[in-house]
């Protein structure tokens, strides 16, 4: 028996090459699919280490801005629960999703220091 018999033949290696591609790929396309859910508010809040009245504020907040984006939405025909919406829907939310970001800005700057602003921006995730 030679070195080489023990190697699989072309055929072999690149049916193993081709289902490996499709292990990895198949599921990343799910994950992309889907909307990735964010931190729930309380969470964030504890990692801020946020006092007690700066807590109970800033879940409300985002409470408030979490339903206004969902209303924003279900009002343009897009369900949230069925994965994420295309990038053309978005596109076209986009002027309305900006000025309730800023609006949020502006509310969680009248709850939280600088250093915590800070610290809640380097949480946000950003886009690839």
């Amino acid at each position: 028996m030679t070195f080489t018999s023990l190697l699989p033949n072309r055929r072999h290696l690149i049916a193993g090459s081709v289902m490996m591609l499709q292990l990895a790929f198949i599921p990343s396309v799910g994950a992309a699919q889907s909307m990735a859910k964010p931190p729930q508010p309380a969470e964030v809040a504890a990692e801020l280490g946020l006092s007690g009245d700066q807590e109970a504020a800033f879940i409300a907040i985002m409470d408030a801005h979490r339903s206004q984006v969902k209303a924003l939405l279900v009002e343009n025909g897009i369900d949230p629960s069925k994965g994420r919406p295309s990038r053309a829907e978005m596109m076209k939310l986009r002027p309305e999703m900006r000025l309730m970001r800023q609006d949020l800005e502006t509310q969680l700057a009248g709850v939280l220091t600088p250093a915590q602003l800070e610290a809640l921006k380097s949480k946000r995730p950003r886009r690839p």
